[in-house]
């Protein structure tokens, strides 16, 4: 047994044995523990166990700790096929590519990842021990015992080059010295300190060394002006004015494909050069060449690469016996998976999660987001990063609506990507559309020639086209659905010359209802259906050239909507009613157009008005808004509306509430669509917004100096440029979901009318001025669940984990809890009963009380886990009949 394993510890006492707690481990599709712990208290240092290169360092500290169990590790590969893995560290002080001697320092002990305390972890692999079955392990590994040698205390230091590799000056003026320690970590001995602008020498290899200069948590190994070996922070120095060229910060590795016979390692490029040691299949070595280079000569005949071996060696391969282990190098100076954020995502499905006033579970709650809401990061991004996902931690946020708190940590996970949308052009859209937030509601088709030329030059000269919506009342007969060819013509004009065009369908205006009574709704979406037919439809390849954007119906809340008149409404429109009628509305026309974009009515955020045949009962228009949703399976996009009350510039940022103490959580001016676009549902998402009115209503009542009801004030005050940037803050938010336009209601045919307003008009143009466009979807931004840190280098997508939870427990086995419990706890990363088990009754409410989750008997779930944890059914069971199990409920 040539291989031999140094022990990595400072000390001797093995703490879980290799394939012990099967039970466990069975989960997480092990036969049993895959490795050896070792007794390793926090900060202690970790060694190599033989000679090698490390082949990988992995920071993923405790992003997830069950599916990335190991947390921060490291990875070396030896001679003969032999792989070591060191995990639960704290800090590593290796990089990848860099060459280890048997007992050299590598790394502090912690628990990070999967773990209960701080130990080591060591697993040891062979390529092709498992298909050659001799392991009944997968991922090749085996059992480390047999090659441990006795316990010895302390490590190897390494033997100091007798020259350096390259040279770096001191970069400390603030203090004007730098500590000079005996190993690579802030709480080692210190030997002296180097003044500031000292030369120190690198005892490493360059192209190691490079990549970590300037690198916060690195350390070089070094050689002062008077001969002291030791390490400083690499962070505190820079590359002295040499002219070494400088390598990218990266590594590359090669496997050795040679199944037949052994690979040869020889001095020299070519086969007359000596033979320096033979390289069984599926080695890997370590690139010694440019990627570029290597890239080339990989599998091509006649050439040879310069490598570097398993035990140190170096010399040349047979190119065309080798293949790449990635695609691309990767970086030599890894990045941590909890990299820092600055938004974090809510996980917490049917429940949402609260926002407190203080970092506590006690602290008052002054807000709730549902599960999906992105959330911006109010405190350090670095800091925040590592509490991503991290029981009784706790983030400072900004949610969506500009409510600001503490949200519990264990709730809420990093981005998959950077937000990499971009600009919407004419030329990326089909005819319909405009890649412009700006446009007016402009009332009916059947308006005059005089009415769409006033209204298209308000565009005029700005090179961009914007927005219309016209609106259309249909009844609930299709019988009396005719063509007018006049009218589809001046429609689709509209789209040709570049407008985005939205059409409102109605059944009627006030007092006959946007919607008919509930009898009538099969009618009115056959109608509805049959106008698309006659107005939008043409032939298949047209179709796919234009897109139409639908409104169904408009302010359904309000009882001036709903169908009879204030004094004799026939029927309210409920929130599960409109849903009913836009159902059968949405399912018609896309049996006819299946392009059509057809969105529900925008409900009013301002209205709660009694509802006399409800016994006045009132909805909240951020209640009727969810409750609709909750009654629609599908749907294109969704249409908002928000104003002002008065035409002062700062209504339309400002975060007044109402009075009324119904709506005491509802902005009484433009920010309501921020509540709105808040509680859109993760699934939806990527879907486009429309905000289809908006001005500044003037009414007394609210308003102080309107004198009377009325609608725009005649002058150009700023309100129509303000509004629109507002609206493009908003979509420049990262992960924001874009609102596509803002309609200025209206251009004609009420008090709010423009067309006789020229100061507004001017402040429309004066808006036009701006580039204000919303960003091209990309579907599935938000719905990754993969934690990535969103500014780290590309790296190649490494091997799947050796231990990674493919067997959770039915957590529904437990008494107490039912689907949306488990859910609950799988998004706090409770997905075994172990787990549930190590919490006290407390731990569990505070983990389970940040969401709006009503549960039960959670004051036994620890309890009823351990029983099932320790394989005692009986009285598992006695217990939960003592608790109802069997009874009615």
């Amino acid at each position: 047994m040539a291989f031999r394993l140094r022990w990595p510890t400072q000390h001797g006492t093995i703490t879980q044995a290799f394939g012990v707690n099967p039970q466990f481990y069975n989960k997480f599709g092990l036969p049993g523990h895959e490795g050896l712990d070792f007794m390793a208290p926090m900060g202690s240092e970790i060694y190599a166990g033989a000679d090698g290169f490390v082949s990988d360092v992995r920071l993923d500290g405790n992003a997830n700790p069950l599916q990335l169990p190991y947390g921060n590790q490291v990875r070396v590969e030896h001679n003969d096929g032999f792989e070591t893995i060191y995990a639960h560290l704290e800090q590593v002080v290796v990089v990848r590519g860099q060459f280890v001697r048997a007992g050299q320092l590598i790394a502090l002990a912690d628990d990070t990842g999967n773990s209960t305390g701080s130990h080591l972890h060591l697993t040891l692999k062979q390529k092709g021990a498992t298909q050659a079955g001799q392991t009944t392990y997968p991922h090749d590994i085996i059992d480390p015992t047999p090659y441990l040698t006795p316990f010895q205390p302390g490590g190897v230091e390494p033997t100091p080059p007798a020259q350096p590799t390259l040279y770096v000056t001191v970069d400390s003026p603030e203090l004007g010295y730098l500590n000079v320690r005996k190993a690579p970590y802030a709480s080692a001995e210190l030997l002296g300190r180097v003044d500031h602008g000292a030369r120190l020498g690198i005892l490493e290899d360059a192209d190691l060394a490079q990549a970590k200069i300037g690198q916060y948590g690195q350390w070089l190994w070094i050689r002062t002006p008077d001969d002291r070996v030791g390490y400083v922070a690499a962070w505190y120095v820079k590359l002295a004015a040499t002219p070494t060229p400088t390598p990218p910060p990266t590594v590359l590795f090669v496997v050795v494909e040679s199944p037949e016979v052994p690979l040869k390692l020889r001095q020299g490029p070519g086969v007359s050069y000596a033979i320096i040691a033979e390289l069984p299949h599926a080695t890997r070595l370590k690139a010694l060449e440019a990627e570029a280079v290597v890239k080339q000569k990989v599998g091509q005949q006649g050439q040879w690469l310069n490598v570097q071996a398993p035990n140190g060696q170096q010399g040349y391969v047979a190119a065309w016996y080798i293949k790449l282990q990635t695609p691309d190098a990767v970086p030599i100076v890894p990045q941590p998976t909890e990299g820092p954020v600055t938004h974090i995502i809510v996980e917490s499905p049917d429940a949402g999660l609260r926002v407190r006033q203080q970092p506590t579970t006690s602290a008052a709650q002054v807000w709730w987001v549902p599960h999906g809401a992105v959330l911006e990061v109010l405190e350090d991004p670095a800091e925040a990063g590592k509490k991503v996902g991290q029981q009784d931690q706790w983030i400072r946020v900004r949610t969506p609506s500009r409510h600001e708190g503490f949200v519990a940590a264990w709730y809420v996970r990093a981005p998959r990507t950077s937000d990499t949308r971009r600009l919407a052009t004419v030329a990326d859209l089909p005819k319909g559309l405009s890649p412009y937030l700006f446009g007016i509601h402009a009332a009916q088709l059947s308006d005059d020639a005089a009415f769409r030329d006033g209204l298209r030059a308000l565009f005029t000269g700005k090179g961009k086209k914007g927005w219309v919506l016209f609106t259309e009342s249909l009844g609930r007969h299709p019988a009396n659905i005719t063509l007018d060819q006049n009218l589809r013509n001046r429609l689709w004009d509209w789209a040709q010359q570049g407008y985005g065009v939205i059409i409102r369908l109605n059944h009627g205006y006030h007092p006959s209802g946007t919607l008919p009574v509930s009898a009538g709704y099969d009618d009115f979406a056959a109608t509805c259906a049959r106008w698309v037919e006659l107005y939008l439809k043409a032939d298949s390849a047209t179709n796919t050239q234009y897109q139409w954007t639908l409104q169904i119906g408009n302010e359904q809340n309000n009882p001036s909507e709903h169908p009879g008149d204030y004094g004799q409404i026939f029927e309210h429109i409920t929130p599960e009613r409109y849903a009913q009628a836009f159902n059968k509305v949405y399912a018609a026309i896309k049996a006819v157009l299946p392009g059509a974009v057809v969105c529900p009515g925008a409900v009013d955020p301002y209205n709660s008005t009694p509802l006399p045949l409800l016994g006045q009962a009132r909805w909240r228009p951020l209640d009727y808004f969810q409750t609709m949703l909750d009654n629609i399976p599908a749907l294109d996009g969704f249409i908002l509306h928000a104003y002002t009350h008065g035409p002062a510039l700062d209504a339309i940022t400002n975060l007044a509430t109402f009075g009324d103490s119904l709506l005491s959580d509802h902005y009484f001016d433009f920010q309501t669509y921020r509540l709105f676009m808040e509680r859109i549902p993760l699934k939806w998402r990527d879907l486009p917004v429309y905000l289809t009115e908006t001005n500044h209503i003037c009414r007394p009542g609210a308003a102080p100096a309107c004198l009377h009801d009325q609608g725009w004030v005649n002058q150009n005050t700023g309100w129509v440029r303000a509004m629109y940037t507002e609206i493009h803050r908003w979509n420049r938010q990262p992960y924001a979901q874009q609102i596509r336009c803002a309609l200025l209601y209206r251009w004609d045919g009420d008090d709010w009318r423009i067309a006789d307003k020229p100061g507004v008009q001017e402040d429309f143009r004066q808006a036009l001025d701006n580039d204000y466009r919303w960003l091209l979807p990309e579907p599935e931004l938000l719905a990754q669940a993969a934690v990535v840190p969103a500014a780290a280098a590309p790296v190649a997508a490494p091997q799947p984990p050796e231990r990674t939870l493919v067997a959770p427990d039915n957590l529904k086995r437990i008494w107490g809890i039912g689907p949306k419990a488990e859910v609950a706890l799988n998004a706090a990363g409770i997905f075994l009963f172990e787990q549930l088990a190590a919490l006290t009754p407390e731990a569990l409410l505070d983990l389970l009380g940040e969401t709006a989750l009503r549960v039960r008997y959670t004051a036994t779930w620890p309890e009823q886990a351990r029983l099932l944890v320790e394989q005692r059914h009986d009285e598992w069971l006695d217990l939960q009949r003592r608790l109802g199990r069997g009874r009615p409920r």
